[in-house]
């Protein structure tokens, strides 16, 4: 595990690229939030957990997430909001670099963040941290679980860390080194397949693609919350890691979707190297076009512009893109537009997207 911190290769920091865009995003959204009347009656305090926290960096000065999280609220204010942040590291090692760090870090001077450095096995501290917060107070969680694999990562402790929807949850898996070990029935591949994978029989499962979807649809059905993913590939170009975001929160997730947007401007999908020659992994993960997926929406019935801009969202799509969907749609009069209040004048050809607070307009499939 040592060796792994001596430099960070490129998947590991395009990961944390997305830690460190989704973080400021975040704490932003929930600084703006607090200030809203609403929310004036309610605790102050966002609890912030790094469950395989590392040394903080890496031996050539790198920001891991300890120094990404601390460096930016040191450089930033969240106007009436206090922050509580857990650093947990099992290895002695890292844990003792770790602690120096924190302590040793100007955030240390700043009296509306408080840390706390652990050194505890993931599987003794996440039931401890889920035990005290049963009848939690925090305003808002997040919780950055990035272990090294996939051992005692439960589908069980996910949904109790979302059970309140006040929580976000940013999950990191190796998904084709799992896929490669998934005919091997040691107990820890055997527990994460019985709670991840959706299909009875894994051996159905062609490819790691399918793999990671799988997963993906297995979290969607049993969390009952939104998720994202933003696809990393290893530096030898063979295997893809797996970013995965669950929140019931919606406006997590749009802030999810534009951050991997922003990182990834062409697919949105993730980071991946390829060789001249070599076929995109994200190109096949994400082949399902957004037009198949809109039109199969359509199906169902009119949708207002608020419909429709949630739909893509919900598909990690930006509203631009389901705007480009729908005006294709309309130069193949495949669908119809209409004002959807009868006293509200719309102009042609525009969906609302961008704005889509208020239903302005409903559209529906040509039959």
């Amino acid at each position: 595990m040592s060796d792994f911190f001596d430099e960070f290769n490129d998947s590991t920091k395009a990961k944390l690229g997305v830690y460190r865009a989704y973080i400021a995003r975040y704490l932003k959204v929930l600084s703006k939030a607090y200030q809203q009347s609403w929310n004036r009656n309610k605790k102050d305090t966002v609890y912030i957990a790094d469950l395989f926290a590392g040394p903080g960096k890496d031996e050539r000065g790198n920001p891991g997430s300890p120094m990404i999280l601390l460096d930016y609220l040191a450089q930033t204010y969240l106007e009436g909001l206090q922050v509580k942040i857990c650093f947990n590291e099992s290895d002695p090692e890292n844990h003792r670099k770790l602690k120096a760090f924190v302590d040793n870090h100007r955030i240390q001077k700043i009296n509306w963040v408080e840390t706390d450095v652990q050194n505890k096995d993931y599987a003794d501290l996440l039931p401890q941290i889920l035990s005290k917060h049963k009848t939690h107070n925090y305003f808002k969680r997040f919780f950055f679980i990035d272990p090294f694999g996939y051992s005692g990562i439960r589908l069980a402790d996910m949904k109790e860390i979302l059970k309140d929807g006040d929580t976000e949850v940013l999950l990191f898996l190796p998904v084709s080194f799992i896929y490669r070990f998934k005919g091997r029935m040691i107990n820890a591949i055997r527990t994460f397949l019985d709670d991840f994978i959706l299909v009875p029989d894994v051996s159905v499962i062609e490819n790691d693609v399918d793999f990671a979807r799988n997963i993906l649809e297995r979290l969607r059905k049993e969390l009952g919350v939104f998720v994202d993913s933003f696809i990393i590939q290893d530096d030898a170009g063979r295997g893809h890691n797996c970013l995965i975001y669950c929140s019931s929160n919606r406006k997590g997730l749009e802030k999810f979707v534009e951050t991997k947007w922003e990182i990834d401007e062409d697919e949105g999908a993730g980071f991946v190297k390829c060789n001249v020659g070599q076929t995109s992994f994200l190109q096949e993960f994400f082949s399902d076009s957004l037009k198949i997926k809109m039109r199969e929406f359509l199906e169902d019935g009119p949708k207002t512009n608020v419909d429709i801009r949630d739909f893509c969202y919900e598909n990690g799509s930006l509203p631009r893109h389901g705007t480009d969907v729908l005006k294709f749609f309309a130069e193949q009069d495949l669908i119809r537009i209409r004002a959807y209040n009868a006293d509200t004048r719309i102009r042609k050809n525009t969906f609302y997207l961008s704005d889509g607070k208020n239903a302005k307009v409903a559209i529906e499939l040509v039959k």
